[in-house]
């Protein structure tokens, strides 16, 4: 899965000039984050319901922010 977002991507950036890459690649990022907190403020209560109901979640959703991570890591040309 997190490869074919790479590819959506990568084929999104090559329809953008060079010099412009990196400030795109900022604003996505950005705008993710963006997302990501307004679900979290907008959903709080049933996360935590969740991770208090469903111990067995937290794997889960430790994999899911992992995957976030690495894919916020790769926007920002990071290690991974």
């Amino acid at each position: 899965m997190l490869s074919d977002i790479v590819q959506i991507y990568l084929s999104f950036l090559s329809h953008v000039p060079g010099q412009f890459r990196g400030y795109v690649s900022i604003l996505l990022g950005l705008f993710i984050i963006y997302s990501i907190v307004q679900i979290i403020r907008q959903q709080f209560i049933w996360i935590i319901v969740l991770i208090v109901l469903l111990p067995t979640s937290v794997p889960i959703l430790r994999g899911v922010v992992d995957g976030i991570v690495r894919f916020l890591k790769f926007l920002f040309g990071g290690d991974s």
